[in-house]
């Protein structure tokens, strides 16, 4: 594999792992809520009716992919948008037509015979 195909490859797979943290209706009212400015996870969960686990549950997904930051203050978790991480992310979005195809699996029809 060449490093064009690598780099390639691995911004598929950055995409694809936002994607999957932002195909969910909470995360996606999280991050509306973010673009307005800083906010407490205690606000947040008021915000869109939430626990405040279920809401840091939601937040830890962002933040792994590199959209949301988090700042500590005593004992409040304040968490905004990362911009460099959204940039990233419509940088990606604008070019996804250009990711090669992945290759489909080929199911093994016979492969039950051998379990």
């Amino acid at each position: 594999m060449t490093m064009a195909e690598q780099a390639q490859e691995q911004s598929r797979e950055q995409v694809l792992e936002m994607l999957k943290a932002l195909a969910h209706e909470s995360r996606l009212a999280l991050m509306r809520l973010l673009n307005e400015g800083e906010r407490t996870v205690g606000d947040l969960a008021e915000k869109i009716k939430l626990g405040e686990p279920t809401v840091s549950h939601h937040l830890a997904k962002l933040r792994a992919a590199g959209l949301v930051t988090l700042r500590m203050a005593g004992n409040q978790r304040y968490y905004r948008i990362h911009a460099n991480g959204l940039a990233r992310f419509k940088q990606l979005v604008a070019v996804i037509e250009q990711f090669p195809p992945q290759p489909e699996a080929v199911e093994d029809n016979y492969a039950w015979i051998a379990a």
